[in-house]
């Protein structure tokens, strides 16, 4: 009777975090909601809802939860995640192009490829998570620090028909049938309110075809996963 909500970065985590963190408070379902956070895997153990960028970690300590999560167009969110990520870190326009060209040719085009892939396949570290907590980049820079993930398609795609998977276009039905298992299980409904999700800022830099090419070529294994969940549209 758990929950684990699988946040994939830039996929309407904190909109989701917002709208069920205080009903699971107020009606006092232990939870361990976040990505800032010490983990202690007992805390793990002991809850009934977990939500974060931990990919496949919590389902070695949880008991057979129900595992949900939203898989968004892979140029979207790569250019989504670099924008949000890069925001106050650099001071010019050149100095975005730079970054952007590391995310896309240097160093970072490896680690932050096909990421949704490796968040659906691989687990977070706990060791290397808990000893860069209070630095925010050094988890950017290594993809949260998840490990041991598959890029064979067959795999992924078997853990995504494990998982009730959405893509973000279907976002209300996500919101519909995570309801259903939260009323199940706690007894409340949320996401009453057409909140809006959080967004990134604009950084003003235009995405020519030569940027949006190299792109889909560091994510054609996430949009092959990224059409099947929209072909299937498996529900609750």
């Amino acid at each position: 009777m758990s929950i684990y909500h699988l946040h994939i970065p830039r996929t309407l985590g904190i909109y989701i975090k917002n709208n069920v963190l205080p009903h699971l408070i107020t009606g006092g379902v232990p939870h361990f909601v976040s990505n800032r956070t010490f983990i202690n895997t007992e805390n793990i153990k002991n809850s009934k809802f977990v939500g974060g960028h931990f990919g496949l970690m919590p389902l070695k300590y949880m008991n057979n939860p129900e595992v949900f999560c939203i898989i968004r167009d892979p140029i979207d969110r790569f250019i989504s995640y670099f924008n949000y990520t890069t925001a106050g870190q650099v001071r010019s326009g050149n100095d975005y192009i730079d970054k952007l060209e590391e995310w896309l040719y240097g160093e970072q085009a490896n680690i932050q490829s096909n990421s949704q892939s490796k968040f659906l396949t691989g687990s977070l570290n706990i060791d290397k998570f808990n000893k860069n907590i209070r630095v925010f980049q050094e988890a950017v820079r290594h993809n949260w620090f998840i490990e041991n993930y598959s890029l064979n398609l067959d795999k992924i795609l078997e853990n995504v028909d494990r998982f009730f998977c959405y893509s973000m276009d279907r976002h209300e039905e996500f919101i519909e049938d995570l309801n259903k298992s939260l009323f199940k299980k706690f007894n409340f409904k949320t996401f009453k309110h057409k909140d809006k999700a959080n967004s990134s800022v604009n950084l003003g830099i235009y995405i020519d075809k030569k940027y949006y090419d190299r792109i889909l070529e560091l994510n054609e294994i996430d949009m092959e996963v990224y059409n099947y969940v929209q072909k299937t549209k498996k529900r609750y």
